[in-house]
């Protein structure tokens, strides 16, 4: 895209900023932003977490931010999803149990929607440390092991899943 999809305007603000309104309308009790310590956010007042490892893409970002947060489960939000509702993410959380995330599929898992459990840590660690960074990989692994719970997502809230990748979308 040549720029941070964060910056990009939506609705009058920029995109990160709606994307803080819905994580705030979903209930959510700690907001973490995933992201270099410069990005447009830098001023916001929340706690920005920068990659532990870097070139990792989003599981690199997804390990820093669970070793660091407060709670057991960490909703994973792309912030190029401005069609993700507050609703559909609560109803994400009724379907997790502690210890265990939740991830919905279509025709592969949408991990950028997704809560993600504390007890993946070792296993992100060791998918980090051999060079995989594939979250198809990560979630079928985990959901293997009892970590993940997967399911179909409705044709009617396929919508929610559609990511901005060219500034004119």
């Amino acid at each position: 895209m040549g720029r941070d999809k964060a910056s990009l305007p939506y609705q009058g603000r920029m995109l990160w900023e709606h994307q803080i309104e819905t994580l705030r309308e979903s209930g959510a009790a700690e907001i973490l932003i995933s992201g270099p310590p410069h990005g447009v956010y830098a001023d916001s007042g929340y706690t920005i977490i920068s990659d532990a490892s870097v070139n990792c893409g989003p599981i690199g970002g997804l390990y820093s931010t669970l070793a660091k947060a407060a709670h057991g489960h960490v909703l994973l939000l792309a912030v190029d999803l401005p069609h993700m509702t507050s609703g559909y993410m609560k109803c994400l959380w009724s379907k997790c149990l502690p210890g265990r995330g939740v991830a919905g599929f279509d025709e592969a898992y949408e991990p950028l929607t997704a809560f993600y459990p504390k007890e993946l840590l070792p296993l992100l660690e060791s998918h980090i440390s051999k060079n995989e960074y594939s979250f198809q990989k990560l979630i079928a692994e985990a959901e293997a092991l009892g970590l993940m719970a997967t399911f179909p997502i409705a044709k009617e809230d396929l919508g929610f899943f559609y990511n901005w990748n060219a500034p004119q979308e």
